[in-house]
C-alpha cells in the first residue's frame, strides 16, 4: 500500500488509511484531523518557502501504522509513500532532545511520575546503553535490512507494549482517543519549522535551547515539539480526555514512533530527495568544484595512495560569504570517519587504498536559511601507474557542480552572496563561472558555450542519420 501513496491505519486502535501519495492527497488528509483547516495552510505556507516539504506532517507515518516488520527477520525496508516521508522521529535530534526533555519533565516534578512515564525513560535508556543504533541515525540507515536482530526484537517488543497501553487506554478512558491525540499532534506539529526557525533567530524575545552538537532547525524543532504539549493537553481536554492522561499518552506515543522508525526503514537518505526535488521556478546558482587527487603511495603497506578531496570554488576565488563548513564523511573504516572544516580550505587529505565514495555535506551561512547539502565523490585508489586506463580507472579529475539557491531570502541578497552575474576573479561577488578558462580551472563560459556547440552538431548529425533511415525503410516498404 505505501508503494501507491496508501498509509494503512494501525487497526488495532481504530487509526483508518490515509492517502498521503500527493500533496493534494497530503492537504486532503490534514482537513479530516483538523477540521479548521488551519493546518493544512500551514502546510501551504510552509510549502511556498521550502518546495515540496511538509515538516510535522511527516510524523503521521509512524503514529498511524502498524509494525510492518515481521518477527525474526531483519528485512524492514519500506517503499517510499510520499515525496517527504522524513520526520523529527526518525532522526537522532528528535530522539535526543526528547530524551532530555523527558528527564527535564521528570526533574520538574521532583520524580514525582506514573509508571507508565518511567517505563519510557528505562527502556529508552536501556536501548541506548545497549545499541548504538537506537539513537544514530545515520548508523540505523547504514545497516538498513542489516540491523541487529536482537536490536529489531527488543524495539518490536516496546512498540507492542507502548500499542497494549493505548489499546487498554482506550478502554478504561472513554474521552481519550488515539486517533484524537494523533490529530492533536499533527495539527500543532505541521507549524514547528517556523516555530524552530523564530528560535534561532530570537524572533519576540525567543531563545534557542540547546542543540547537543546535532542540527540546529531539527534539534529546535524538537524542542517546539515539546512545547506544543500543553496545547495538545488542552486540545484533548475538550474533546472529553482525562488531562492527568493526556501527557503520559503522548509521551508513550512520542517513544512509540520512535520504535516504529527503528523497525523500519525507507532510503534513500533526506538529503539526496530533498535535493532530487529543488526545482524551483526561480533560481540563483554558485558553482563550486569537487576534487580529489592521487599521488604515489610513501605511506604504510596496506595504504597505496595519499588523496585528497576538497571543495573550492571555480577558479578558486573565496566562496566561504555563502558557505560555512564543509563535512567530508569517509569510509568507515577509517579512523576519523568525519572530517569538518569550518575555514579555508575545506580539504581532507588522508591516505588509503581500494575504492570508496566519500560523502561531502555543504553547510551554508544562517544569512542563507538554507539547508545542508550533500554531494558524493567517488575515489578509486588501485595500484598506481603511468598509463592513461589507469588513470581514467583512478578517476583522477576535478568535478564542477552546481548547487541551486532556491529564491534566496533578503538578507543573503544583501550580503552579495548572491548577487551579480559577471566573470570571477575580484570585483563584485558573483554566481557565474569565469568568462575564459584558465591553466588551473578548466570550467569557463567559453568552454561551455564550445560543449554546446559539440552536442548540437552531434544532434544534427543524429537527425541526419534518422532521416536516413526513415528513407531506406520507406524505399523497401514499397
Amino acid at each position: 500500500m505505501l508503494g501507491f501513496g496508501i498509509l494503512p491505519g494501525y487497526k488495532g486502535l481504530s487509526v483508518p488509511n490515509f492517502k498521503i501519495g500527493t500533496i493534494d492527497n497530503v492537504l486532503a488528509t490534514m482537513d479530516k484531523l483538523d477540521e479548521s483547516h488551519k493546518a493544512s495552510q500551514k502546510i501551504k505556507d510552509v510549502r511556498g518557502i521550502e518546495h515540496s516539504c511538509t515538516f510535522g506532517f511527516s510524523d503521521l507515518i509512524p503514529l498511524a501504522a502498524p509494525m510492518m516488520r515481521q518477527r525474526g527477520s531483519t528485512i524492514i525496508a519500506l517503499p517510499i509513500p510520499t515525496e517527504y516521508w522524513v520526520g523529527l522521529t526518525c532522526h537522532k535530534e528528535g530522539f535526543v532532545v526528547f530524551y532530555n526533555r523527558l528527564k527535564e519533565y521528570i526533574d520538574d516534578r521532583n520524580g514525582h511520575i506514573s509508571d507508565r512515564v518511567r517505563w519510557v525513560r528505562e527502556s529508552y535508556e536501556s536501548l541506548n546503553s545497549n545499541f548504538i543504533e537506537w539513537e544514530n541515525e545515520a548508523k540505523a540507515n547504514d545497516l538498513a535490512n542489516n540491523r541487529n536482530l536482537e536490536f529489531l526484537e527488543i524495539v518490536h517488543t516496546y512498540w507492542d507494549e507502548s500499542s497494549e497501553y493505548f489499546i487498554t487506554l482506550e478502554k478504561m478512558e472513554k474521552g481519550l482517543r488515539y486517533l484524537d491525540l494523533i490529530a492533536s499532534h499533527i495539527s500543532r506539529a505541521v507549524c514547528y519549522w517556523n516555530d524552530a526557525w523564530s528560535h534561532i533567530r530570537k524572533e519576540k524575545g525567543k531563545v534557542p535551547r540547546d542543540h547537543y552538537g546535532l542540527r540546529d532547525w531539527i534539534a529546535e524543532g524538537a524542542h517546539v515539539y515539546f512545547d506544543y504539549l500543553p496545547f495538545i493537553v488542552d486540545d484533548m481536554e475538550h474533546k472529553g480526555a482525562n488531562r492527568s492522561l493526556v501527557e503520559e499518552a503522548w509521551i508513550v506515543m512520542m517513544f512509540r514512533a520512535f520504535c516504529w522508525w527503528r523497525c523500519h526503514y525507507m532510503g534513500p537518505s533526506e538529503d539526496a530527495i530533498q535535493d532530487s526535488m529543488r526545482i524551483p521556478s526561480s533560481l540563483r546558482q554558485h558553482r563550486q568544484t569537487i576534487s580529489n587527487e592521487l599521488r604515489p603511495a610513501g605511506v604504510n603497506a596496506e595504504h597505496t595512495h595519499p588523496w585528497r578531496v576538497y571543495v573550492q570554488g571555480v577558479d578558486s576565488e573565496d566562496k566561504s560569504y555563502w558557505l560555512k563548513r564543509v563535512q567530508f564523511k569517509l569510509y568507515e573504516t577509517n579512523l576519523d570517519v568525519l572530517c569538518i572544516f569550518e575555514v579555508l580550505p575545506f580539504k581532507c587529505t588522508e591516505t588509503g587504498w581500494g575504492e570508496f565514495d566519500v560523502q561531502i555535506r555543504l553547510h551554508f551561512v544562517t544569512e542563507a536559511n538554507e539547508k545542508a547539502a550533500t554531494r558524493w565523490r567517488g575515489l578509486k585508489l588501485h595500484q598506481y601507474g603511468p598509463d592513461v586506463e589507469g588513470q581514467h580507472e583512478r578517476n583522477e579529475s576535478i568535478v564542477s557542480q552546481r548547487y541551486l539557491f532556491n529564491e534566496p531570502s533578503k538578507a543573503t541578497m544583501r550580503q552579495g552572496a548572491l548577487a551579480g552575474s559577471g566573470g570571477g576573479g575580484g570585483g563584485e561577488q558573483t554566481a557565474e563561472i569565469p568568462h575564459s578558462d584558465t591553466p588551473g580551472n578548466p570550467y569557463s563560459q567559453k568552454t561551455e558555450g564550445a560543449e554546446l556547440d559539440r552536442l548540437h552538431e552531434t544532434l544534427k548529425m543524429a537527425d541526419a542519420i534518422l532521416k536516413e533511415e526513415r528513407a531506406r525503410m520507406e524505399e523497401r516498404n514499397r
